[in-house]
């Protein structure tokens, strides 16, 4: 729901079967990255792809380990934390708890239990990472509403529900609020509440749209999604990268004009050349600089042109080699990898400058090979 025409939702993305009903709900406004679940199956698309009206929905069954056995593990609610760059996951049962998921496997791993007999139907977190629940009670000692669950134990924390509320699956967090979004038809639940975190007070409402009720509901707060959001897409090249399986680079950007700062996000990069996508607001027009840094590689500027439509920004490659992100290839950067020459990671690390997921003596050559360069 675009929050700016809440009685007029317009869809995304829809179809006949498990991919389009949600138990819930995430946005990783950093990656444009948009993901769901439904029961034990994480769904994700990017936002260009929700954009297109086809997009090419993946999927991913979440497990996690029980003893020695990898078990399928239902997932009620989700939230992206942008300070840990981590998905994550709530189940019901049959044990109340939070997980990470790992959102290359479906691999989930525990990380904390809930107490009191409450289930989260709904989570998310906020930009400083603190991590907000909707409650479901099975247990008369402890009541509904909404907690505030990083500590995994719920108490004094409780924003208890709107008067004559009964049940909220679903939740999002943005702009200092947080949307609780009931899942029944709206005669019998007709709001979506909004409340002000700090200033502790429930704000008007936004009527609900949903003519039927449903077992669960999801919700995720992404601005970039928004219908005033324009793309600005290209192509990224990591140079000196043969990009071992599974492994992921993390670039950073940050759209500017001047001092003035238009979006900022990251990118997930699993191939030596990526198309990228970025979203820019249509009120932006105008000659601008996109600046790339992250992992191992030097920072590099991109001019482009804002139209205030979808642009292209054309392609945009990185230099190699700086793994203690000093701005400079040099001495220090050999001295890293040696430190930890032979090691193996199945995902990012500076030090495997060439993303093979090892440490090894090509890692020494893309140094070599770069050597005195420095950031743009």
């Amino acid at each position: 729901m675009d929050l700016s025409s809440p009685t007029t939702p317009a869809s995304l993305y829809s179809s006949s079967d498990y991919k389009s009903k949600p138990w819930g709900m995430a946005a990783a406004d950093e990656l444009t990255k948009l993901y769901w679940s439904n029961g034990s199956t994480l769904c994700f698309a990017t936002y260009n792809q929700l954009h297109s009206g086809s997009p090419s929905v993946s999927t991913l069954s979440i497990t996690t380990v029980v003893g020695t056995t990898s078990a399928a593990v239902s997932m009620v609610g989700l939230a992206y934390d942008p300070v840990h760059h981590e998905l994550l996951g709530s189940s019901n049962g049959p044990t109340k708890a939070l997980y990470v998921i790992n959102t290359s496997t479906g691999v989930s791993t525990l990380k904390y239990t809930f107490s009191a007999g409450i289930d989260f139907g709904g989570i998310d977190c906020s930009t400083d990472g603190s991590i907000y629940g909707v409650a479901d009670v099975y247990s008369t000692t402890a009541a509904k509403g909404l907690y505030v669950i990083s500590s995994g134990t719920p108490g004094s924390s409780l924003i208890p529900y709107p008067p004559t509320e009964y049940d909220i699956d679903g939740m999002a967090v943005g702009g200092g609020k947080a949307y609780l979004v009931t899942d029944g038809p709206s005669k019998l639940q007709p709001s979506i509440y909004i409340y002000d975190i700090a200033n502790n007070v429930y704000l008007e409402s936004i009527p609900s749209p949903f003519l039927f009720p449903a077992a669960f509901a999801g919700a995720a707060y992404a601005p970039a999604l928004a219908s005033d959001i324009k793309s600005l897409t290209g192509t990224i090249t990591l140079s000196d990268t043969a990009f071992g399986s599974d492994v992921r680079r993390y670039i950073s950007y940050s759209v500017k004009q001047g001092s003035a700062v238009l979006w900022t996000g990251r990118i997930a990069v699993a191939a030596q050349t990526s198309a990228y996508w970025i979203p820019i607001k249509s009120s932006a027009t105008g000659a601008a600089v996109i600046h790339w840094d992250g992992e191992s590689f030097l920072t590099e500027q991109q001019s482009v042109t804002l139209t205030g439509s979808n642009v292209t920004g054309g392609s945009v490659t990185l230099r190699n080699g700086d793994c203690d992100g000093s701005g400079e290839v040099d001495a220090a950067d050999i001295d890293e990898t040696l430190a930890v020459f032979g090691f193996l990671w199945p995902g990012t690390v500076a030090q495997d400058c060439d993303a093979s997921s090892e440490v090894d003596a090509a890692d020494i050559d893309v140094i070599v090979a770069n050597f005195g360069q420095q950031d743009e």
